[in-house]
Parts: C-alpha cells; structure tokens; sequence
C-alpha cells in the first residue's frame, strides 16, 4: 500500500520509474522497521548471588512493560550495561536479548552479572602525609611516618549495595574511623542515609605554609592535636543520573596551645587553641558517565554548598559554593578526551582560620606537577585537560591460580596520557612567604593508567611544573 501510486515519478522512463519506486519503498520500509517499537516482556538476571534483583533493575533506565525503539536498543544496553558497572558491585556485566517475537514485536533481555568481592579486610600500611609522592621525596621514605592497622570494608553488606567501612590504626596518627551508607529507606529506592564519626589524634601538625609547602611541628613525643567528626546526612535519588546530599557535621578540634602562640596565632583564629562548630553541606551531582571510574564518554557535573558554622558555637563561619564539570568524549575507537573544571568562591569574604584554608593541593583538587606542594587559599579555579590513547583491552583468566573465584577473570585496559592543567589561587590572607598564590600555575606531562576489574586504577605520571620541576607521580583510585 506505501509503493502504489506516485504519479509524480510519470515524468521518468519505465525502467527508471521502476529502480526508483524499488530504491524508495525499501527506503521506506528501512524507516520503518528502524523505527519499531518493541515491547520488553521480561528481564532475567542471573550471576547475583548476593546482590538483590530489584537493586539492579534499579540501575536500569527500562523496565517489563516499556517500549524501546529497534533503532536505539543497541545504544540503550550497551548504556544500562555502563549504569551497573558504575555501582561497583560488578567486575563484568553483559545485557543480550534472550527471545525476540517478531509477531508480536516483544523482547525479553538477559542480564549476567559477575559480582566483585564485597569483603576487604586489609592490613593498613598507611601513609601519614597528603600522598605517596610527599612521602616518598619530602620526608625520605621515613618509616616512622606511617600507621599500621585494619581497614575493613564490607561492601553490598545486606545485598543492598550498602556499605560499612571501619578504620583502626596506630602509628603516627591513631585513628579509628566509621562510615555507613544506606543507599534506600523508601520503596521507590530515592532516599537513603549516610552516617561517619571519626576520632584521630596528631603527633605532628602543620601550623602553616611557607614556600607554598605544609610546615609540621611536634612537641616532644606528645599528643598536639586530636579530633572528632560526626557526620550524619542523606540521600536523594530521584532519578538514575540525578543525586543529592544534604549532611549536617559535627567537628570539635584542638592543638596545643603553646604551640599555637609560637607559631600561628591563626591556626583557630584569635590564638584560640580549640575549635567546635556544626555546619551543612550540600551536593548535587548529574552524573552520566560511561563508567564511575577512568570513564571516557559522558558528564559528571555539579556544585557543593558548604556551611561552616550556624552559630551554634561561633568559632567558625564560612560559606563557599563549588560548580565543577567533567566531560569525556571518545574522538575515535581507541583515543578520547576528558576535561575537568571547579571553581571555589568563597561567599564570606571574612579572614578565615588557617586549618579551614583549603585550596589545591589535597584529593582530586590538584594541578599535576604541583603534587609536593599545598596551596592554600580563599577562592581557587583550574582546569584539567587529558588526551587518552588505549593501548590495551583485554582480558586475563586467572584459573584457579586466583584463590578469591570474584577476581580470576580479570578485564584490564591500559591508556598512554597526554596532560595539561592550569589553575590559580587567590590568598589574601596568607600568602606571605608563598608565591605559588595569587598567579596562574600550569603543569602537565605523560601519564600511564591501569584500569583493572573495572573498579582500581593505578596511574603513575612523569609531570612537570611551571618552574620546570620534574617527577614521577603516582596516584591509585577506586569506584567504591
């Protein structure tokens, strides 16, 4: 019934009008068939033998009883395939069609997962300064700078994908640490809770900067500083891409006092030698990455909105907003991009204590190249731009040389980087004695990543700064 007709096409000789009206009606029906919507009758899941069935159907952006186009059905599993990954509960996931009624245009979809170890009792051997690379060039690979320990993480605890995670060392800083996160109270699964108390105790501290560096100080083997956080907050999830956190933190600090009147009178501001204050925070994240860790296509954006102090104690009263993006993109199958911006504006304008200082130099807000150095400010901006070339995708069947049956198959790609970031502080309140403050910084160099089961990366960079300061750096990260 499409093909009859088409007067229009009179003008044309016989043959021609029939290679025509043939090119058209299959041009047509291709159309047509791209455009099918296709009834999803059934979702099976198999391989999780902890994880809950209804918290993986969460992951999903479809559901038994929606349509989905022909057209789009490769692009939406290979996208939901990337949704469950990105939990962290999962080293491999595969999504294929298990039936295909073409009468009657449904389909029924198989998920296969392979669930990750969800029990990490690992004995802490822990650095006590910022990161690896301090450690190891400041302080000369000293051992009496680390803790010994246990860290214990119980991830997918009730097959929930909630989370316990305990921390007990000794050492150079004692610690004992305890974090909860319930992802879902609610039937709908948009609302959960998050709960961390910390307590930790300091032999040495910095009092401040100079030569854009921490300086530490001690006092004779004692205890100088100790420390207590508890933070209690939740979560809202309205959609799959789409989360808020609002956190209510509680924090009592105190240093020496003797240590303070020598050295920083601002380390709490005024000479005070303890600090206590009750502050919120506020999050909101649009993620839609390819993948929660080394991702190479898709967003993750947001802002932060931190309170310090509501007036309940006065030692503290800051506010700062934090807007950051992050954009990847493949340009080809083996080559992509990924672009990072954050910007701090601190809306207070007043002087702050200088243990509330923050600005580059800690997590993920560093300029590579400047990994030695903390740089501390009210305000800060930059930049981080990567090209990635993927040398290696593959994937290694461990037998049963792995004793733990989660990690024998083990998927890992190895990335060659190309790196430049630029960044710039503004310090109007201590920036004496550190030039790194106020001007622009750029650094950058060649990195390697190791992406391994889909959830640990190892990067080890060779990155150069402004001054044209050389290094080996090496950072690890994690999805969970």
């Amino acid at each position: 019934m499409i093909c009859r007709g088409w007067s229009a096409l009179s003008i044309f000789s016989g043959v021609e009008y029939n290679r025509i009206l043939v090119l058209l009606c299959l041009l047509v029906g291709a159309s047509a068939l791209h455009g099918q919507m296709l009834l999803i009758s059934g979702i099976e899941v198999e391989g999780n033998h902890k994880t809950k069935e209804r918290i993986i159907l969460r992951e999903l952006d479809f559901a038994v009883g929606d349509t989905i186009t022909q057209a789009s059905l490769s692009t939406r599993l290979d996208r939901n395939r990337n949704n469950l990954l990105k939990t962290g509960l999962f080293t491999e996931v595969t999504l294929n069609i298990s039936e295909w009624n073409t009468e009657l245009q449904q389909i029924a979809i198989a998920i296969s997962v392979a669930e990750s170890w969800y029990i990490f009792p690992v004995p802490l051997f822990e650095l006590a300064d910022r990161n690896f690379n301090v450690w190891w060039t400041e302080q000369k690979r000293s051992l009496s700078r680390v803790n010994v320990g246990l860290r214990l993480q119980l991830l997918n605890l009730n097959g929930i994908n909630d989370h316990l995670k305990i921390k007990g060392q000794l050492g150079y800083t004692p610690k004992f640490e305890l974090t909860y996160l319930l992802p879902f109270v609610n039937r709908k699964q948009t609302v959960g809770l998050e709960f961390n108390v910390l307590r930790s105790v300091n032999k040495e501290i910095s009092l401040l900067n100079a030569d854009n560096k921490q300086m530490f100080f001690e006092q004779d083997d004692e205890i100088i500083f100790r420390r207590t956080r508890v933070r209690l907050g939740t979560v809202f999830r309205p959609n799959l891409y789409v989360t808020h956190r609002l956190r209510m933190v509680y924090q009592r600090n105190s240093v020496l006092e003797s240590l303070v009147a020598e050295y920083n009178p601002d380390f709490f501001l005024e000479g005070r030698d303890r600090q206590e204050s009750v502050g919120i925070e506020y999050e909101f994240v649009y993620d839609d990455r390819n993948r929660a860790i080394l991702p190479t296509r898709g967003w993750y954006t947001g802002l932060e909105l931190v309170k310090g102090g509501i007036g309940l104690f006065g030692d503290v009263n800051t506010l700062a907003i934090s807007p950051f993006v992050r954009f990847y993109h493949p340009v080809s199958r083996k080559v992509s991009v990924a672009l990072a911006a954050k910007v701090k504006r601190s809306l207070n304008r007043d002087k702050v204590a200088y243990y509330n200082y923050w600005g580059l130099g800690f997590l993920e807000d560093y300029l590579r190249g400047y990994e030695l150095y903390v740089i501390g400010g009210l305000d800060y901006v930059y930049a981080k731009n990567e090209i990635r070339l993927q040398l290696v995708d593959a994937t290694i069947d461990w037998k049963r040389k792995m004793p733990i049956r989660s990690f024998r198959v083990m998927p890992w790609q190895f990335y060659l980087s190309f790196n430049y970031d630029v960044g710039y502080v503004n310090d109007p309140f201590y920036a004496e004695g550190n030039s790194f403050t106020n001007r622009w910084l750029h650094g950058g160099g060649v990195g390697f990543n190791f992406l391994l089961y889909n959830i640990f990366v190892f990067q080890v960079e060779l990155s150069a700064n402004h001054l044209g300061e050389k290094g080996l750096f090496l950072h690890t990260k994690t999805s969970f």
